[in-house]
């Protein structure tokens, strides 16, 4: 199954898998009283922008997220556009504009958000926390609840485990057979990714 995972153009979780996060999530949002929630992720740091839609923050992302409604996935750069709309399938993918938080937020006001509690994760910044407070009733952390879902791994998360895993084994292995004397560390690093950046893989 492994081969099979990692042969795809775009390695990804399967459409269940993705349904399942979702209804996890909602499970979360109804157990915290929250109507909508925003996750948040820019310059490759913010996870559950990929965790829920797939799509690997680049610039900059935001998700809108209301249970029983499609994703609104908002990306920066305008080039990241036809990519994203690729990967994150379930989504609604649009430029995120030259503010995120604004945009956000008007996507947010479409959806009867205003008044209401809304949930955020990922590290958004001050300035459009201060946004979505002059919007909601109550902006809520869940970040500590977007980390509890995590633990808990499904069967298809393990899985892609095992893949990096053996990556990561490949790439110890490699050095254990390359490395020699006098080698510096701009050759250390190839050797190691050559391990398994052909398969697809990441640093």
């Amino acid at each position: 199954m492994s081969a099979e995972l990692v042969a795809q153009p775009y390695p990804r979780f399967s459409d269940d898998e993705m349904a399942r996060r979702a209804g996890v999530l909602d499970a979360m949002m109804a157990e915290r009283g929250v109507d909508h929630a925003v996750i948040y992720g820019a310059n490759r740091f913010g996870s559950a922008v990929g965790w829920l839609t797939r799509w690997p923050v680049t610039r900059e992302a935001v998700v809108v997220h209301t249970a029983g409604q499609r994703d609104a996935l908002l990306v920066n750069f305008y080039n990241h556009v036809p990519n994203a709309q690729r990967i994150a399938t379930e989504a609604d993918v649009r430029w995120a504009g030259e503010r995120s938080a604004t945009t956000a937020v008007e996507e947010l006001e479409r959806r009867g958000a205003r008044g209401r509690r809304i949930g955020v994760i990922g590290p958004l910044a001050y300035r459009a926390h201060a946004t979505l407070e002059a919007l909601a009733a109550e902006v809520v952390d869940m970040n500590g609840d977007y980390t509890r879902l995590r633990l808990m791994k499904s069967a298809e998360e393990i899985e892609w485990v095992r893949v990096a895993a053996g990556m990561t084994d490949d790439a110890v292995r490699s050095v254990h057979d390359n490395a020699v004397p006098g080698i510096d560390e701009r050759e250390l690093g190839d050797i190691v990714e050559r391990a398994y950046v052909t398969r697809g893989g990441t640093t």
